[in-house]
């Protein structure tokens, strides 16, 4: 099931992980819970997605001559901790001797006869074991793969009994996520990049398409966004930083689970232009003017203010 949802998104107090791309590019991951917008697939993506999607429709009706199928695209959530969880849809449970979360799978002739040859190492499946994982570990139950050969129509089932990843081996991904998000920084390097990757235009080595207005229009309603979120935030970090500073005096302090150190520290030496001018010296021989970029994001209709740095 598709929605607009992002990779990470916080709803009802809870920190949610989509099933489906919790085990991407840490650096998608870590972008998605610092706020990037994501941008949609291109056109040609998602016409191939949809048909991918039309093809495991037709696999889940071969299925349903075989086994009781019920659950479709039923709701799966996997706690991790009391705050953060997984939270994914499955395809659908089938029942006759054994019940089984249904996995499935459309694939290309190539992606099959390559399934065939390295299976679960093949392709994306790699990124596949874990969501089948926290499925598997969510509802304790066995995973069904079913593969759709879209150009034979043939089908293959695998039955998987015991998950690939542990819930404390997804824990662990899901909380290096967590801190590096809390650093305040981005991953430099994109790692097992994902693709289509939403955050395209963070790519270092990759150009944003110019001729994709709509995600251009993302960028600049981002841009204009988070620095609006960046001058808030900077008021409450001074209106804090006085008042701490009034109640706890210099030195350290201990309050709860938080240290609070101020200290003296010297500031960068200045040139005094008052007394550099008392004193007849030109400077100005030793002076260049440089030229810096700088960009403004307004609303064309004017009904907001201006965002520039």
């Amino acid at each position: 099931m598709s929605d607009d949802k992002p990779l990470v998104y916080e709803e009802d107090g809870l920190i949610i992980y989509r099933a489906s791309g919790f085990m991407s590019c840490p650096k998608a991951l870590v972008a998605a819970r610092q706020g990037y917008e994501g941008l949609p697939p291109p056109k040609k993506t998602q016409e191939l997605f949809d048909a991918g999607h039309e093809a495991e429709e037709e696999a889940l009706k071969v299925l349903i001559d075989k086994y009781l199928i019920v659950g479709r695209q039923g709701s799966v959530q996997l706690p991790l901790t009391h705050r953060i969880v997984i939270k994914g849809h499955i395809d659908a449970l089938s029942s006759d001797s054994l019940t089984t979360i249904v996995e499935v799978k459309s694939q290309s002739s190539a992606a099959w006869d390559d399934f065939e040859k390295k299976g679960w190492e093949s392709g994306y499946f790699p990124k596949y074991k874990w969501q089948v994982s926290a499925y598997m570990l969510a509802l304790d139950m066995p995973l069904r793969l079913v593969r759709f050969n879209r150009d034979t129509e043939e089908v293959e089932e695998e039955v998987i009994q015991t998950p690939f990843y542990s819930l404390d081996q997804i824990r662990e991904k899901v909380l290096l996520v967590e801190a590096a998000a809390r650093s305040g920084d981005l991953p430099s390097e994109c790692v097992d990049r994902m693709y289509p990757c939403p955050f395209y235009y963070l790519h270092e080595d990759e150009q944003v398409e110019r001729s994709e207005e709509e995600g251009l229009e993302i960028l600049a309603a981002t841009y204009h966004k988070n620095l609006a979120e960046e001058k808030k935030a900077k008021g409450r970090k001074e209106t804090a930083r006085l008042a701490l500073r009034e109640s706890l005096g210099l030195g350290k302090t201990d309050v709860g689970e938080w240290r609070v150190n101020f200290y003296k520290q010297k500031n960068p030496a200045r040139l005094d232009w008052e007394r550099v001018e008392e004193a007849g010296i030109d400077l100005s021989p030793y002076m260049e003017q440089t030229e810096g970029e700088r960009v403004r994001v307004s609303r064309r209709d004017n009904a907001g203010p201006e965002g520039g740095e």
